[in-house]
């Protein structure tokens, strides 16, 4: 381009020094120092014509808007398939954008053609063939799309398709169905199931989003019974994030192959593909997830105030599905610091955040709501000695914070001796070999370093949320948190993608001495998502386990008349699915033990013994040793010891 500084001669050491020509152009332009900033970014595009935010930043940088539309046409013959580049485009061109973009382009019978109309070529790669129909997008004229100009997501607006975004999609949607358990599952989702079907409540923290849209789709869905349409919802907010996290690496790393590659072989990761198959809450919070980085993302780039309200609204809403994404806000709030500084805490921004943000919060309104409502189902609460239960009133702001905050969950918060979290450590620096087959492990410290160096502000978004899951998770004394590190192996995956990434230049630069966008090799990383689906396939396979309801119609089926049944997580849930659910014998009482102390649930076994038969699933010392124990199908019946010898 004419007038750009003359290209330095490049050390050997070539990565290095366009970290540093970043870092440069970056304190450069925080500074104020416009033209100092130009000067190092020209260098890099002098070394690397390719490097898409280069020719971004020198567009934001310009001077005149002429100047700005030549580097953005610059940008587009290197990325044609950009979405960044396409809307800077757009938005910088306004009424001229036809004809400045069709001289790009070629043309067919007169007819002008704008981006996104076909597959794209490098410049390098000359005309289309000819004969090869070339039609314009109709999702992209204002003649023939009445909401314009509202834009589809990528992957729709591209004529040719995104095709790997579509794979990023559908085969891991094909993969979870496929493997989904097909009826009620155990555990929580036996609780979310129940609880979806009659808006109820369920324990710490409320989850309100979840429920809200769990029974939306639940109405909308005629197939299957509750328990398998919400492991289908858990299917398709799982597809999407591997969706999103394709989008996101891509945003990073620029290489189609290695954003795939990352994000399938999240998504065929054990313990992210073990949530995607049962009703849980994980896959739609680490889906939010996902969308609020790619807005933050969006946001660094435009400074566009919509994107910051919709990331307001986004966090609130991802708050009301998981209280656990408080522990994206270190993370967020360095970000924000970092990249608008002051600006940030100017009260218009605050207001501007602020106001979406309580709005997408106000969802926890759900729960004082349905408390007035007394619904069926209710895990807020206790049993007295009478088996009456007594809800927690969600009225008053202090037992809403009580539920919300898990403040019943307290003592397992830092739950461990200094010994035992040195030991958790190991074990959660094993479960991420684990998730990645062991081969992410170097792969993602090296991203993680790439990306300090390149684009340090995101680090300070991605690494703070990282080791804010990782230390709360290690630390909290439970025996099922495996899946609940599921968002820092997501951002793991992102730096699995930056580190690969980092690799296939170098790779390049050794062999060819020139980066090319994504090299056709590069595609063979996708063999660690092949890889993943094989080896954790047969693992997380819940299509035909059926146990949990085989267990809870037998438990149903050997209770006598107006019985009393006690069970523990593994086994009420699955039992009070299917009288919610199902309407099948209301007449027993079943009460799960974590909701009852065990003054008060043995003076109740003692005031109904005699009357009605009281059942036990899971037995324990106490138990054995103040009655008398038969068993009855699954479960044990209790029998008072003076009565046990007159039977016989």
């Amino acid at each position: 381009m004419a007038g750009e500084t003359a290209r330095p001669p490049l050390p050997e050491s070539s990565a290095n020094q366009l970290a540093g020509w970043w870092h440069a152009a970056e304190l450069a332009r925080d500074a104020g120092q416009v033209r100092r900033a130009r000067r190092f970014l020209r260098w890099i595009l002098a070394a690397n014509p390719g490097e898409e935010e280069a020719w971004l930043e020198l567009a934001r940088l310009a001077g005149s808007d002429r100047e700005r539309f030549a580097y953005l046409r610059q940008a587009y013959r290197f990325h044609p398939e950009s979405a960044r580049v396409q809307l800077a485009l757009r938005q910088a061109t306004d009424g001229h954008l036809r004809s400045q973009v069709n001289e790009l382009r070629p043309r067919q019978a007169g007819r002008d053609i704008l981006p996104n109309c076909r597959s794209h070529g490098r410049p390098e790669d000359g005309p289309a063939p000819a004969g090869r129909a070339v039609a314009a997008d109709p999702l992209l004229t204002a003649e023939s799309n009445p909401f314009w100009p509202i834009r589809l997501p990528a992957f729709l607006r591209s004529g040719r398709r995104d095709w790997a975004a579509w794979l990023a999609f559908l085969v891991p949607l094909a993969v979870y169905l496929a493997t989904a358990c097909r009826t009620v599952y155990n555990l929580d989702s036996a609780e979310f199931s129940a609880a979806v079907h009659v808006l109820g409540i369920v324990r710490a923290t409320g989850y309100p989003l979840y429920l809200l849209l769990g029974k939306a789709f639940a109405m909308l869905l005629p197939v299957g019974d509750v328990g398998f349409r919400l492991n289908v919802l858990s299917a398709l907010c799982g597809a999407g994030t591997v969706l999103l996290l394709y989008h996101l690496a891509r945003r990073l790393v620029g290489m189609r192959a290695v954003a795939l590659a990352a994000a399938l072989f999240f998504g065929f990761s054990y313990y992210f593909w073990a949530q995607a198959v049962v009703a849980e809450v994980y896959t739609l919070h680490t889906l939010l997830l996902s969308a609020l980085l790619l807005l933050l993302l969006r946001w660094e780039s435009s400074r566009a105030d919509g994107l910051l309200a919709a990331a307001g609204l986004l966090y609130g809403l991802s708050l009301g599905n998981h209280v656990s994404s408080i522990l994206v806000a270190p993370g967020l709030a360095a970000f924000l610091l970092a990249v608008a500084g002051k600006e940030a805490l100017a009260p218009r921004r605050l207001l501007l955040v602020a106001g979406p943000f309580l709005a997408g919060l106000s969802i926890y309104a759900y729960l004082p709501l349905r408390y007035l409502a007394g619904p069926p189902f209710n895990y807020a609460g206790h049993y007295d000695v009478s088996g009456q239960f007594v809800p927690l009133d969600l009225t008053r702001i202090e037992n809403l914070w009580w539920l919300v905050s898990g403040e019943g969950f307290r003592e397992l918060m830092l739950g461990y001796t200094p010994a035992e979290t040195v030991a958790e450590m190991g074990a959660t620096i094993h479960r991420l070999w684990a998730a990645f087959l062991g081969v992410g492990l170097l792969p993602g410290l090296l991203g993680a370093w790439a990306q300090g160096r390149r684009r340090p502000r995101v680090l300070l978004l991605l690494g703070l949320t990282f080791a804010a899951n990782v230390a709360f998770y290690t630390t909290y004394r439970v025996v099922d948190k495996a899946g609940m590190f599921v968002p820092a192996y997501l951002i793991w995956a992102v730096w699995i993608a930056e580190g690969c990434a980092w690799i296939v230049g170098w790779l390049q630069k050794q062999r060819a001495g020139a980066r090319s966008p994504s090299p056709s090799w590069a595609w063979a990383l996708v063999i660690l998502a092949l890889a993943a689906l094989i080896v954790n396939g047969p693992l997380v396979n819940v299509r035909g386990d059926t146990r949990a309801r085989d267990r809870a119609e037998a438990i149903l089926a050997s209770a006598g008349p107006e019985a009393i049944v006690f069970g523990w997580w593994t086994s009420a849930p699955p039992v009070q699915y299917l009288q919610v659910v199902e309407g099948e014998r209301p007449d027993v009482l079943v009460i799960n033990r974590f909701l009852i102390g065990a003054r008060e649930m043995y003076g109740l076994i003692d005031r109904s013994l005699g009357s009605r038969p009281v059942y036990v699933v899971e037995l324990d010392e106490g138990l054995t040793g103040a009655y008398d124990v038969s068993p009855a199908g699954p479960m044990f019946e209790l029998r008072p010891r003076e009565l046990a010898g007159a039977d016989r």
